[in-house]
């Protein structure tokens, strides 16, 4: 058996931001606009001493000897294009993600290949469309060499990689401009999730403890933190966004997500079913020609008759997208649980959703992640089955 050739290298991904959107609306100007920038993006490369060993339509994957000339290639690239953008109009604008790793990579003629090329490409996409996303190995290596700025984002789970991978983002006057990050008090959304930073360690601890509740059966994780700890915008602008990006988690392409508090409805089971009914949850629910009052009654009275409906409408779902239901997966958040101690009337009501949970929970379709003040954790136990739900890995402290 002849010996694998390995070498390091530091590889450059780089990938137009919603290519497929801006063929659709105008292919030979998209087409046209690319080569340009091509042109532009291999003249930087070479200058920089790199070799461009991957191109497939929109994307471009380079290598380099050396770690701080990949950097300073792929700023330049970003900043070069920006000014090539400001005389284009705006929907003719191409805008490119770039990802960047320093690795150990396998040599096989031309090409690369191995987690050293992996990493960089899962780097790309966690940057902002006109940024650049780098490596601990990069950013190790070029912090003290090149005048840049590094945020971090600490560790980020990427699909195929075993280990989490350290990310550093570097911003540049070319990225896209967004909306002020600073919402006061105001609870970051799902929308907002591109402007949430410094929870990165927080969501890779709980996705990581959410794949190991499901690996086990029991897929309920409670968060609980004092009131104004963030954990509500951790829910929604940290957790639901990462976790439901496709391909974040291994073996699931597709999502579904439910977001909900307790006082939604007339009581806690009103509120998860009408929940579940709205549309990027499960719509399809209304297809099966059952009333929302019968739905409720059923997760009410009869939660394994309810799931058993839940996962009739994420077959629905999965047939539609082309997938299958073991690639589909419903998130359902409950934020402010401790409203069931402070709205709820009927111990009868919060124990009864707490039994659909569980049921939703041990399903190996459904994933529960609730938030509760921590001045109201020690109350779970008044719940029948809440503090079997929470106990181990089952609750996080933030």
């Amino acid at each position: 058996m002849d010996r694998v050739q390995r070498r390091m290298a530091a590889i450059l991904v780089a990938d137009v931001v919603g290519y497929s959107r801006l063929i659709g609306r105008d292919e030979e100007g998209t087409l046209a606009t690319l080569r340009a920038y091509r042109l532009i993006i291999d003249r930087l490369i070479v200058h920089h001493e790199g070799r461009v060993f991957g191109s497939a339509g929109d994307s471009v994957i380079a290598e380099f000897a050396s770690p701080v000339e990949a950097l300073r290639c792929a700023t330049e690239i970003q900043l070069e294009i920006d000014r090539q953008n400001a005389d284009l109009p705006e929907p003719g604008r191409l805008r490119f993600r770039i990802g960047i790793n320093l690795g150990d990579v396998v040599v096989e003629g031309d090409n690369l290949m191995g987690d050293g090329v992996n990493v960089a490409a899962r780097l790309e996409p966690l940057s902002r469309p006109g940024g650049i996303c780098v490596s601990e190995a990069i950013y190790a290596q070029a912090r003290d060499r090149l005048s840049l700025d590094f945020i971090d984002l600490g560790e980020h789970k990427v699909k195929n990689i075993a280990r989490p991978v350290h990310v550093y983002r570097v911003p540049l006057a070319s990225e896209e401009q967004v909306r002020s990050p600073f919402r006061g008090l105001d609870v970051f959304e799902f929308e907002n999730a591109d402007l949430f930073f410094g929870r990165a360690r927080a969501i890779a601890a709980c996705t990581e403890r959410l794949e190991q509740l499901a690996a086990n059966g029991k897929a309920f994780l409670l968060i609980y933190g004092m009131s104004g700890s963030g954990k509500s915008s951790l829910l929604r602008a940290g957790l639901m966004p990462s976790i439901t990006r496709p391909g974040a988690v291994v073996g699931i392409s597709l999502w579904r997500r439910c977001l909900i508090r307790p006082s939604e409805g007339p009581d806690a089971v009103a509120s998860l079913t009408a929940g579940l009914l709205r549309e990027g949850a499960l719509p399809e629910l209304l297809a099966l020609e059952l009333p929302a009052a019968e739905l409720t009654q059923l997760c009410r009275s009869a939660p394994d008759r309810a799931l058993t409906l839940i996962r009739q409408a994420l077959g629905k779902a999965a047939t539609a997208a082309g997938s299958v239901l073991s690639q589909i997966r419903l998130l359902i958040a409950i934020d402010q649980t401790e409203e069931l101690f402070t709205t709820e009337k009927e111990p009868a009501s919060r124990e009864a959703l707490v039994r659909l949970l569980a049921a939703f929970a041990g399903s190996g379709l459904v994933w529960v992640i609730a938030t509760i003040r921590s001045d109201f954790f020690h109350r779970c136990g008044e719940v029948r089955g809440l503090s079997a739900l929470k106990d181990g890995l089952g609750s996080y402290e933030l």
